[in-house]
Parts: C-alpha cells; sequence; structure tokens
C-alpha cells in the first residue's frame, strides 16, 4: 500500500468516526427519541360509570421498536363522532414500565369524564414535535429532569 493510499484511508476513517460521533443526548432529545419508537394501536373501547361519573377505557396494544424502555408513554386520542368529526381530544398518559423492548404489550388508558356514542371511533397518536412549552402536560418529560 503505497503512502498516499494509507493517508486516505486514515484521513476517512477519521471522517467516519467523526461522523458517527453526535453531541451528547440530552434527557428531552432522549424521551423525544424512545415517544417516537412506540407503536400504539387502540385495540378495545369501555365506558363504565364510576362515583364521578363516565369514564372511558380504552386498551392500546402497545410496541416499543427500541432497545431500552420508556416507563411513561403520552399519546393523543381523538373522539371521532359518527360523521368522521373530531368531537375531543384528551392526553392520556399510559403506563409502559412493564413492556419489553420489541415486544408488544396491551395498556389501558383512562379518559374520566367521557363516553363514547354509538357510532364514534377512537384514534390515537404518539405526537412527533412536542414542544418545551406542551412538556409540562408529558410526564416521560417531567421523569427525565
Amino acid at each position: 500500500m503505497s503512502t498516499r493510499t494509507a493517508l486516505c484511508l486514515g484521513w476517512a476513517v477519521t471522517v467516519l468516526a467523526l461522523a458517527g460521533c453526535g453531541g451528547k443526548e440530552t434527557p428531552e432529545e432522549r424521551v423525544s427519541r424512545l415517544r417516537l419508537a412506540h407503536q400504539v394501536q387502540p385495540t378495545a373501547v369501555q365506558v363504565r360509570t364510576t362515583a364521578l361519573g363516565p369514564e372511558l377505557l380504552v386498551d392500546f396494544t402497545v410496541v416499543n421498536t427500541a432497545r431500552e424502555k420508556l416507563p411513561t408513554l403520552t399519546v393523543k386520542v381523538v373522539l371521532v363522532d359518527r360523521h368522521g368529526r373530531d368531537r375531543a381530544t384528551h392526553l392520556v398518559s399510559l403506563n409502559t414500565s412493564d413492556l419489553l423492548p420489541g415486544v408488544a404489550g396491551q395498556v389501558t388508558g383512562f379518559i374520566p369524564g367521557e363516553s363514547l356514542a354509538p357510532g364514534e371511533q377512537v384514534r390515537v397518536e404518539v405526537e412527533a414535535n412536542v414542544t418545551v412549552k406542551e412538556r409540562a402536560r408529558y410526564p416521560e418529560y417531567r421523569q427525565a429532569l
């Protein structure tokens, strides 16, 4: 191998090594990354009556595709009326501490004061861009500090 080839290879290895070295991930960045690694689907909905009124129970199938756990995951649950219009939106925090990475699990979320009329549906999403101001409403961000 010529000196020139060895220098070029050395330079290429250095560039690749530096490209892989980003800044250290902040706790908030870690939470954001882990939130997006979760796939969430509603699987069942039930209304129950409590002493305080109706409560909507939503069962979710959750899969964490990351290699590390996130103890709490907050999802946006949208109640859709029978005409396809959004009727109400709620943030629901799910206890995901028992979920193993890569394995689907069942988690139940609760929405006090809500019910579901015939023909209504539930839609769920894991929000991608939670602003710094909104993070106070997400337990997973508070737990990261």
